[in-house]
C-alpha cells in the first residue's frame, strides 16, 4: 500500500512540474541542443534529428523550467483501418530519469494516437516498437507499460539483435 501510494505522489508530482506537448519547428534548436548534447557532436546528425521529430513523425516533448527532458515520438503504419502506431522514439535526458517521466510521455503519446485515430472514426488497436535486444533497462520498462516482447531480429541494429514489442488495445 506504501509503495503504490507512493508511486502515485510521484506520478502526481511529475504531472505538476512537466509540461508535454506537441513538437513543432520553432522546436529545432532545442532538439538539435539535446541530440548534440546526450547523443554526439554532429551537426549534421543533429539537424536531420530534429528534422524528422518535428515533421515526419508526431513528437511530444517533456519541458520543466524551460529544459528539455525527454521526448515521445511515434507514426502511423499501415493505413487508418490497421489501427497500428509505431513509437520510434522514447527518450529522457539522463539527469530527468526514474522520475516517471517515460511513462508519461508513452501514455502521452498512445492517447495522442488515439486521438487521432477517433478523429478520423478508426481505432488504434495495437502500437508496436522495436529495441535493442541487450538494453535490460528498457525491456524492463516496455514491460511495465504492458508491451509483450514478439519476436527478435537478428542483426537489426549494427551492433545488437532487435526486440519487438507489442501492446494490444483492444
Amino acid at each position: 500500500m506504501a509503495d503504490s501510494k507512493r508511486r502515485i505522489t510521484e506520478a502526481l508530482l511529475t504531472l505538476i512540474m512537466n509540461a508535454l506537448r506537441k513538437a513543432t519547428v520553432e522546436d529545432i534548436d532545442l532538439l538539435k541542443e539535446m541530440y548534440l548534447t546526450d547523443v554526439e557532436p554532429h551537426q549534421e546528425r543533429a539537424t536531420v534529428f530534429a528534422t524528422d521529430l518535428t515533421s515526419i513523425m508526431e513528437t511530444i516533448l517533456c519541458i520543466r523550467n524551460d529544459s528539455l527532458c525527454g521526448t515521445s515520438s511515434w507514426a502511423i503504419r499501415g493505413g487508418m483501418d490497421d489501427g497500428v502506431v509505431e513509437v520510434v522514439g522514447l527518450g529522457v535526458r539522463e539527469q530527468y530519469r526514474k522520475q516517471g517521466i517515460a511513462s508519461e510521455l508513452m501514455k502521452e503519446a498512445i492517447e495522442q494516437a488515439q486521438v487521432t485515430f477517433s478523429e478520423k472514426d478508426y481505432t488504434l488497436r495495437r502500437v508496436f516498437l522495436f529495441m535493442e535486444l541487450s538494453n535490460e533497462i528498457a525491456r524492463q520498462f516496455y514491460n511495465s507499460q504492458d508491451f509483450k516482447e514478439v519476436a527478435t531480429i537478428p542483426l537489426f541494429y549494427p551492433s545488437d539483435d532487435a526486440s519487438i514489442f507489442v501492446r494490444e488495445l483492444d
